[in-house]
């Protein structure tokens, strides 16, 4: 069915839809080097900035299947569209918010739009590469995000020190709007050209709440996401307030763990898929990042580019793995296999909520370094549910196995 289409629009889709993923990451940490501005204008606590990142991820976890579920349903590409569309409102207007309550409201509301945008922005890229290297088109998809992290973690430092944390926040919503545009323009295909979808999108939901598998992938790595979410988002904070480093060098250490991971997912995708095993690089990265997340309230500057480089590259080789294991899955369906990597990513942001509350806590409390133990400590408490998975590629068709790997 992939012969239809020919390879430029193949590719011109890919990359569209990459620049829309990287616009899509960059709204997510655009507040983020402004949080001590946002602290002096709202006269907010350490806490209730802690409220305000959680709010994004309650958001995002909680419409993460019914996103699935409603491209499933209708139109993978009128989801994407919408999510941008809410992505772009909820910073934009989040920029003129008059109190912190307001900007919480929003920050929800991006949430809702990020979980919008995930799932079926993967339903648009994946049938067109599937016999094709699918995985490579993936491993493009999630290095989008890397990116636009990157942009927004290191660019906005300086955007926010020249126009403030509003007009800061402002400018990443008006970028959603051209790529909103483009991607109305570009895609012309739907999903269910090629056959995949199920008759009952709600049976294909129901089978995969039901598979364990997906569910000890998703709960086992709930800490390491909410690690990395808690360093991208408090790291900039901690070293400039605490550790007394300028903003320019607080952001490059908050982006090593978003620039390592964009060659770091081909090289651990590339390893996973020639030692045929997902299950190692998902048990032991996640144990090496919670013992790393311990020690950054420990790390001198120079130790710390060291430290958060290992944990950027572990990272990434656990998340290829995790979005790669359901297509060895073959008790999955095609639609089931996307719908499986919303479900473990609404789990892990949905229990990632807790951990931005629980550092702030810590940190405002007792200090920041038992805010890092607490972080680490948290994540290695969900590592044993990995040791119940079982390696997909045990029961994968061999076939299947090679026309999906990810390089």
């Amino acid at each position: 069915m992939t012969s239809k289409f020919s390879q430029r629009y193949r590719l011109t889709i890919l990359a569209t839809v990459a620049i829309g993923r990287v616009v899509y990451s960059l709204n997510w940490y655009t507040l983020s080097p402004g949080l001590t501005q946002v602290e002096t204008t709202f006269h907010a606590s350490i806490q209730n900035l802690g409220i305000l990142e959680s709010a994004f991820l309650v958001g995002a976890g909680l419409f993460q299947v019914p996103a699935a579920y409603a491209a499933a349903r209708w139109n993978a590409k009128l989801l994407i569209l919408s999510g941008l569309v809410v992505i772009g409102l909820a910073n934009g207007l989040g920029s003129f918010a008059p109190s912190l309550f307001v900007l919480i409201i929003f920050r929800f509301l991006l949430g809702i739009g990020a979980a919008m945008f995930f799932s079926p922005a993967i339903i648009v890229v994946a049938p067109l590469f599937r016999n094709e290297r699918q995985g490579l088109a993936l491993g493009v998809y999630n290095s989008a995000f890397n990116v636009g992290g990157v942009i927004a973690l290191l660019g906005w430092v300086y955007v926010v020190q020249i126009v403030g944390w509003r007009t800061a926040l402002l400018i990443g919503a008006v970028l959603v709007a051209p790529v909103t545009v483009a991607l109305y323009l570009v895609v012309r295909h739907s999903e269910k050209e090629f056959g995949h979808t199920s008759a009952d999108p709600g049976k294909a939901v129901v089978g995969v709440l039901k598979n364990r598998q997906i569910w000890y992938m998703g709960v086992g790595i709930i800490g390491m996401w909410s690690a990395s979410y808690a360093i991208s988002q408090f790291l900039p904070f901690f070293e400039t307030n605490v550790k007394f480093l300028s903003p320019e060098y607080a952001g490059l250490l908050a982006s090593l763990v978003l620039v390592v991971p964009i060659p770091g997912s081909v090289i651990g995708g590339w390893l996973s898929d020639r030692l045929k095993k997902r299950k190692p690089f998902l048990l032991y990265p996640t144990i090496a990042f919670g013992l790393g997340t311990s020690l950054i309230g420990f790390a001198k500057f120079d130790q710390s580019l060291v430290l958060l480089s290992i944990l950027g590259l572990v990272q990434a080789f656990a998340f290829v793995s995790m979005y790669a294991a359901p297509f060895q899955m073959n008790e999955l369906q095609f639609e089931q296999k996307s719908i499986s990597i919303s479900l473990m990513n609404s789990i892990q942001i949905l229990g990632a909520f807790v951990l931005p509350i629980l550092f702030a806590g810590v940190a405002g409390s007792v200090g920041y370094i038992d805010a890092w133990l607490a972080a680490g400590v948290f994540t290695l408490v969900f590592v044993p549910f990995l040791l119940f998975v079982r390696e997909p590629f045990r029961n994968a068709n061999p076939s299947e196995v090679e026309s999906r790997e990810i390089v």
